[in-house]
């Protein structure tokens, strides 16, 4: 019997939902027609059932590499540049795909915020050396544009820099393209560096590494989001101890699931998202009853969203989404 070849140790400690999801990448990508049905794989020759715009997806799929599959699985390749750039390469994964074929906002989220981490970490400013001093960046708030949407099996090529700074705030931006070159998203998001015992915000310290002149992929063209006053749409959402992060409350990625579970099928079946602005406004624990509520405007192809936390009525976060 053959040995089992070493992994990346990271997978020794990987969640069985992950795993299950990993597998089923490889096997699609080993074997494009199949489809999971009851937990087994089948045939599908005609194309993916639900799945519209599958055959066109494939078309852009680059070549089949288990190299390069399994690097963007389960780890990603980057390097640091000398100006202070982030570069690295994600592959978009099967179950990171909805209905439609897209790679879901959430998840390009995911690579954004992965590549901050990583980067903040290479400059120093990483989140254990900030817990030293009782230090952590907060994300304040995140917009993003997108260009085109990103189909599974896909790579993502992310570029991410430090863009700025004022005296609370720390500012990173991002541009991604698909592995054909074609410009998939550019984003901007706001840092709060805060003290974690005393929960407040602290200035920045001088020395904090954000060039004079910074490049800006995207600036925030609103002050504020607007207040969502009695939304037309609501779900309601029990908050997962799966959905906490590092820091031991809800990743801030949840927020824009959250936000997005409120949108009616309908809306998504005749309009296609292209650009969120969403500010996160409060912590969120595990097992809390969440509200999430929206507001379309049909006649700006635009959407409303305000995400609460029933108990209190505190809003844990508000975004606004345009749509074509």
């Amino acid at each position: 019997m053959n040995s089992i070849p070493d992994v990346d140790p990271s997978l020794k400690s990987t969640d069985p939902a992950t795993l299950v999801g990993r597998v089923c990448f490889f096997l699609w990508r080993q074997c494009p027609g199949i489809v999971l049905r009851g937990g087994c794989f089948v045939s599908c020759e005609g194309g993916y059932p639900g799945l519209a715009n599958y055959s066109e997806n494939r078309k852009n799929l680059q070549p089949y590499r288990f190299d390069r599959a399994y690097q963007g699985v389960n780890k990603m390749s980057e390097h640091v540049v000398p100006n202070q750039f982030l570069e690295g390469e994600f592959v978009a994964r099967v179950d990171e795909c909805g209905p439609d074929g897209r790679v879901r906002i959430s998840s390009l989220v995911n690579y954004l915020q992965e590549m901050a981490w990583r980067h903040a970490e290479a400059l120093g400013y990483g989140r254990q050396a900030l817990l030293t001093t009782n230090r952590a960046w907060v994300l304040t708030r995140m917009r993003l544009v997108l260009s085109r949407a990103l189909g599974p099996g896909e790579t993502l090529q992310v570029r991410t820099w430090p863009s700025g700074r004022d005296k609370y705030l720390a500012y990173r931006d991002f541009v991604a393209w698909s592995g054909e070159g074609e410009e998939v998203c550019r984003c901007t998001t706001a840092w709060a560096h805060m003290d974690v015992t005393k929960r407040k915000m602290v200035s920045l310290h001088e020395t904090a590494p954000f060039p004079k002149d910074p490049e800006r992929s995207l600036t925030f063209t609103t002050r504020t989001i607007p207040k969502v006053r009695e939304g037309t749409h609501s779900v309601a959402i029990i908050s997962r101890q799966s959905d906490l992060d590092l820091n031991g409350h809800v990743n801030n990625v949840h927020f824009v699931e959250w936000g997005m579970e409120s949108v009616p099928r309908s809306w998504h079946e005749t309009h296609f998202f292209c650009e969120m602005d969403i500010t996160f406004r409060h912590e969120c624990l595990s097992n809390e009853d969440i509200t999430s509520s929206c507001v379309p405007d049909e006649a700006k192809s635009s959407v409303l969203h305000v995400v609460k936390r029933d108990i209190d009525g505190v809003e844990l976060a508000r975004m606004h989404s345009i749509w074509r």
